[in-house]
């Protein structure tokens, strides 16, 4: 009996040595939360964000928003979220994050960024798509001594009188007159020749020969002809002008019509082909134009599509040739630096990026061309090409490292974004960023590069393109990418994406080895710019005491072929100004920033208007706000 009761008692303390140990923490849903463990029980154990509280937090509603946290999901699945009004989505410094699916339910949202109270920082923390509105004083920046009015974003909105448009970010500039871009040029690099597409049939309607060695550069001017720059490595390298339509065509012989390419089959000599415009040497033997683009100049007489501006890779320089006849204008030399790849800017001003990561600032406003270069800080030197965003500002693809680049040339920021491998060329249209990709994939990404929208893979049909390189829009919204092989018998292909759908609707066989960087359609000129707009503001000043009127304080940009003027009348009362005529504040460029007000009497009302005059086509002042700085009298 003695051996039973040890042995009984030996149970006895064994369960109860099992009851002193701490039960583990049974945490489904990853909140902290739950069974046993040190934050407490949950209310939910599907949802990270009902924990104690699922009285005054509801349930998600999963029919609507099926990726919210605790609705069930396949374990694994990453799924974008966001929540906030869809509209702010991709504007200023919103952007979706992502929720994992976690024990067959979405845990919480990461990595979102939602809309947030404006702050006076340079960014749209509101993401309503204006930058510090209602936050910058009147004396521009974060000021908050300074007193007055603000006309323009964060104050009075300006008023779009005829001629005159806001950015996205709500400054004031010229309208433009948007011609449609319903054709596709691209060179073919191994049969020496340039294909013209079509957009609306979606077939080659013309082959002509580049004229030269190894086409690589087109640019389409303002009246649908095409620049075709022949790098001729190692040789003398030309650039080709081609007429895109029959009146751009040359009649040589005196017959009637256009004798020229009537298909991919037929590609006439160059001495035959009467939409062959001209052909003219570039640069020195061994100088390798690559970098081509299209300015808005007119002829003395008005007419003419631009003319070409086109960097010597090998010779250091850029050449400026006239668009009608192909002559030397001038040459502006940058030692070190090797242009690659070009684009104009709404301000007329050529942006030029090297391979080693490189930009240049080319502005042709003054005599002879300044120059300036940017180090832009990439995690691999090797930009491929470059576009210029909604908003001004420049986008380049990082072929070496896998990223887009974003550089804004009024604030100085670069930022990057992490894409698929080997982005090459780019282009930027509607708010969106797309990046053709050299395994044939094409991303796209919100312009303002905070995030990848999605992916196309062009081996959808069947075919296989690869080495693709060129990339554009046409005016039906479709995106074409150009691609070195894939097409039948070992030539290039076209293909046709429609970025809503995401899928390849067409491709199109073409000539051999299509090596196309540039504006193949044309789209990159966006239209050219109306000649003048005007519009108008009344200052009341001070409600009860006399107002003392300080300064104006301008904060505006203007192009290498456009200005802005500002004028004033005063008076004593509203209803006098119509009777008074205007007086010339400031004219720009030539004025200053800041222009003192001193002469304007005590009191009163300030009417001031803005003129915006373009004498170019891709050339537009940019008025992103105007300050009125003034002081109420003390009684």
């Amino acid at each position: 009996m003695r051996f039973l009761f040890v042995g009984l008692a030996a149970l006895a303390f064994g369960v109860a040595a099992l009851g002193c140990s701490s039960p583990k923490c049974h945490d489904v849903d990853l909140d902290g939360y739950g069974p046993h463990c040190p934050a407490g029980p949950d209310c939910d154990p599907q949802n990270p964000s009902r924990t104690t509280d699922c009285v005054g937090v509801p349930p998600p509603d999963c029919v609507a928003t099926p990726q919210a946290p605790g609705c069930a999901c396949f374990p694994g699945t990453v799924a974008s979220c966001y929540d906030a009004p869809s509209a702010t989505s991709h504007v200023g410094v919103c952007h979706p994050g992502f929720a994992v699916c976690l024990a067959s339910f979405y845990g919480a949202c990461t990595g979102v960024v939602l809309p947030t109270p404006e702050y006076c920082n340079e960014f749209d923390d509101d993401c309503d798509g204006h930058v510090d509105e209602f936050v910058l004083s009147p004396c521009g920046g974060c000021d908050p001594s300074c007193t007055g009015n603000v006309w323009g974003p964060g104050g009075t909105p300006f008023v779009l009188s005829p001629g005159l448009v806001a950015t996205n970010a709500g400054a004031l500039t010229l309208d433009r007159v948007v011609p449609s871009y319903d054709e596709v040029w691209l060179t073919n690099d191994d049969d020496d020749t340039v294909s013209h597409i079509s957009a609306i049939n979606i077939a080659e309607v013309a082959r002509h020969s580049s004229a030269g060695d190894e086409p690589t550069r087109v640019a389409v001017d303002y009246r649908g002809d095409v620049f075709v720059a022949n790098a001729s490595f190692g040789a003398q390298g030309t650039l080709t002008k081609i007429g895109g339509t029959p009146a751009g065509c040359i009649d040589r012989n005196g017959m009637n019509g256009i004798e020229t390419s009537t298909g991919p089959t037929d590609v006439p000599a160059p001495a035959a082909d009467e939409c062959i415009v001209f052909s003219v040497p570039v640069g020195a033997l061994g100088e390798v134009p690559r970098a081509l683009a299209v300015d808005g100049s007119l002829e003395p007489g008005g007419g003419g599509g631009g003319d070409p501006w086109v960097g010597l890779h090998g010779g250091q320089s850029v050449v400026h040739l006239d668009g009608e006849t192909g002559a030397f204008i001038e040459r502006v030399a940058i030692p070190g630096f090797r242009p690659f790849a070009a684009v104009f800017d709404s301000l007329g001003v050529l942006w030029l990026a090297s391979q080693e990561g490189e930009i240049v600032r080319l502005d042709r406003s003054t005599a002879p061309p300044s120059v300036e270069r940017i180090l832009v800080n990439l995690a691999c030197y090797s930009i491929y090409d470059i576009d210029i965003a909604a908003d001004g500002a420049l986008v380049a693809s990082g072929f070496g490292c896998n990223q887009l680049l974003r550089f804004d040339s009024h604030t100085r920021r670069v930022s990057t974004l992490p894409t698929l491998e080997s982005p090459r060329g780019i282009f930027a249209d509607d708010g969106r960023v797309y990046a053709a990709h050299a395994d044939g994939r094409l991303t796209m990404a919100d312009d303002g590069l905070l995030s990848v929208l999605g992916t196309v893979d062009s081996w959808s049909l069947g075919a296989m393109p690869v080495e693709s390189i060129g990339v554009a829009s046409d005016s039906q919204g479709y995106v074409w990418m150009i691609s070195s092989h894939g097409g039948s018998g070992g030539n290039g292909i076209v293909s046709r994406i429609d970025p809503v759908t995401r899928a390849v609707t067409h491709q199109l066989s073409v000539g051999h080895g299509p090596h196309t960087l540039g504006d193949c359609t044309g789209r990159r000129l966006r239209g050219a710019f109306v000649p003048a707009g005007a519009t108008s503001i009344v200052i009341p000043g001070c409600e009860f005491t006399a107002t003392i009127w300080g300064a104006i304080h301008a904060d505006l940009d203007t192009g290498s072929a456009s200005s802005a003027t500002l004028d004033y009348r005063w008076a004593s009362l509203a209803s006098q100004l119509p009777s008074i005529s205007f007086t010339t504040l400031g004219s720009y460029p030539g004025s200053a920033p800041d222009i003192d007000l001193a002469s304007v009497p005590s009191g009163g009302v300030l009417e001031l208007r803005l003129t915006l005059d373009s004498s170019g086509r891709d050339s537009a002042p940019v008025i992103r706000q105007i300050g009125i700085q003034y002081e109420c009298a003390i009684q």
